[in-house]
């Protein structure tokens, strides 16, 4: 199995797509879970399925149900799969600028205002016993437990106040089971709302650093990451990935940029 995880906008000879065929023997057959995922560009997928034509190889589609062998019937069905996802695409960019678009008419500002930060946080009423932990010389993941947040606020935390008055005493804590984590791939694609705006760099920077760096992001490539997140059920794990994605198209927004994402859990089918 192979991974591509540089941006599908790509062509496929300069992503590991083109490694791959050059490795498969004709007769072979290539899973992919769906069209788009060769590439963005239905001219570029149909370069890519031409190629593996030429070689004999066949591709299993996935998402569909359908195999490409060179057939009549097989290439009709690329050409109506692939215009769709394309039409998709476009779609869902749309929906997105128009939704944050309404809002704004609506006069609901989006975002963070210019120059101001949040009152209350995760944190708000822990602190004096968060203090007294740390200085007991609790970690930060077992700080993180206790309050039930992630290990990285602790660690913001500590580096932001000071501490200067002894602790008191406290009884030892009870730690609590840990919770579950689920590890997600994010795809992200950022893009200017127009030629006039360069806004691309800082929303991405933007996203990177107030969204999410709190998972223990790593950087993959430069469109994909992968996100460790902390959480009680599905319920609460669907919440948190839902408001992470509607606060990184609402930074975006405020870049006059919009973004285009999906989310799968690592080992597993599921997607949002």
């Amino acid at each position: 199995m192979v991974t591509d995880t540089k941006s599908g906008k790509l062509s496929w000879r300069d992503r590991d797509l083109a490694s791959l065929i050059e490795r498969l023997a004709p007769g072979d057959i290539l899973v992919t879970p769906e069209l788009s995922r060769l590439s963005r560009s239905l001219q570029d997928v149909f370069s890519f399925l031409a190629e593996t034509a030429r070689r004999q190889i066949i591709v299993r589609v996935i998402k569909g149900n359908f195999v490409i062998d060179g057939s009549l019937q097989s290439t009709v069905l690329v050409t109506a799969f692939g215009l769709a996802a394309e039409i998709e695409r476009e779609f869902i960019s749309q929906r997105t600028k128009e939704a944050l678009a309404r809002k704004k008419r609506e006069g609901q500002t989006l975002g963070r205002p210019v120059g101001s930060k949040n009152t209350k946080t995760k944190l708000s009423g822990h602190e004096e016993t968060i203090n007294n932990y740390l200085k007991l010389g609790l970690s930060a993941s077992a700080v993180a437990k206790l309050v039930k947040v992630h290990p990285e606020t602790i660690r913001r935390y500590a580096r932001s106040v000071p501490q200067t008055s002894s602790p008191a005493v406290l009884p030892l804590p009870t730690f609590e089971p840990t919770q579950k984590t689920a590890t997600i791939r994010l795809r992200l694609e950022v893009e200017n709302n127009s030629s006039f705006v360069r806004g691309r760099k800082r929303a991405r920077q933007g996203i990177e650093n107030f969204h999410l760096a709190q998972y223990e992001m790593q950087k993959l490539s430069d469109d994909e990451y992968e996100l460790v997140i902390p959480y009680d059920d599905d319920a609460d794990l669907d919440e948190q990935v839902h408001e992470l994605l509607s606060d990184i198209s609402i930074e975006a927004d405020n870049r006059h940029c919009f973004i285009d994402a999906d989310v799968r859990e690592k080992g597993t089918e599921r997607s949002w």
